[in-house]
């Protein structure tokens, strides 16, 4: 079975990079059936969060592993 691939919208609310988690405010994700919210999600590789910062607005990636969620790919939006 593949891995489904669901795009979001939100902005940062924390970041452990010893972790590789973030914590994302997230708009609905209609790929998943979720509603806004806020919620903390394990970093593919933890490389990913260089250079972000904590309130800024990004798209990402989440691809699910298992019951889990996992950011592939997270972009600072300009």
């Amino acid at each position: 079975m593949d891995a489904k691939v669901a795009h979001g919208v939100g902005v940062i609310k924390s970041i452990d990079v010893k972790t590789a988690m973030i914590t994302l405010n997230h708009q609905a994700i209609k790929e998943l059936n979720w509603p806004p919210m806020s919620m903390g999600f394990k970093v593919a590789d933890p490389k990913l969060l260089g250079g972000l910062k904590v309130g800024q607005k990004v798209t990402f990636e989440l691809k699910s592993q298992g019951t889990k969620e996992v950011v592939t790919a997270i972009t600072a939006v300009k």
